[in-house]
């Protein structure tokens, strides 16, 4: 189970690019081995930082494609 754990966070890893990933939930803390860039959280932090995520201000398509507005 735990290579699928990781398999998992490795392709969020590489499709959003965070700086780093936090696994939380019960058995995160069976996981032997983290990637460097996961580390292990509480699941009170994961809902603080989802309030946050959607509390940020929206930023326009357009500021995400640059100055020449192609994508």
């Amino acid at each position: 189970m735990a290579a699928v754990v990781l398999d998992v966070v490795d392709r969020l890893f590489a499709a959003l690019q965070p700086d780093y990933v936090v696994l939380g939930g019960g058995n995160a803390k069976k996981l032997k081995q983290l990637p460097r860039y996961a580390r292990l959280g509480d699941n009170d932090c994961a809902f603080a930082g989802a309030f946050r995520l959607w509390d940020a201000p929206a930023v326009p398509a357009a500021e995400h494609r640059g100055a020449g507005g192609a994508a």
